[in-house]
């Protein structure tokens, strides 16, 4: 029953992903990716043994113990990638609150009465 669940979560996952509008945007290396990853996934659901043989043949003694390992390491991968992306955007931000003050600035000097 768990790897019906699985199967149906990876594809409902899969069809979320490529029909958001976001996912436009997305170059075509990250979908791919993705698709790819959630293929290994249903591979890993339908098939747990091939998990172990090939943690095994990595040098990880259980399977569980390598997918605890490939998540860990994507979730520190996500975590850096939203951290450049949130300083991105308030580098962005800043630089828009600079150039808006600066026309700000200039549309009020240029109407402001001269007091000679």
């Amino acid at each position: 029953m768990i790897r019906v669940l699985l199967v149906v979560g990876a594809g409902v996952l899969l069809a979320v992903f490529l029909a958001s509008v976001a996912s436009a945007r997305v170059r075509a290396g990250r979908r791919l990716l993705f698709i790819a990853m959630i293929l290994v996934f249903i591979g890993a659901a339908l098939q747990p043994d091939a998990v172990t043989a090939v943690a095994r043949a990595v040098g990880v003694g259980r399977g569980a113990d390598l997918v605890l390992y490939i998540l860990a390491t994507a979730f520190l991968y996500l975590v850096l990638f939203i951290y450049q992306k949130f300083k991105d955007q308030e580098r962005r931000l800043a630089e828009v609150v600079r150039q808006l003050a600066l026309v700000e600035a200039s549309l009020s000097t240029r109407t402001t009465p001269d007091r000679t």
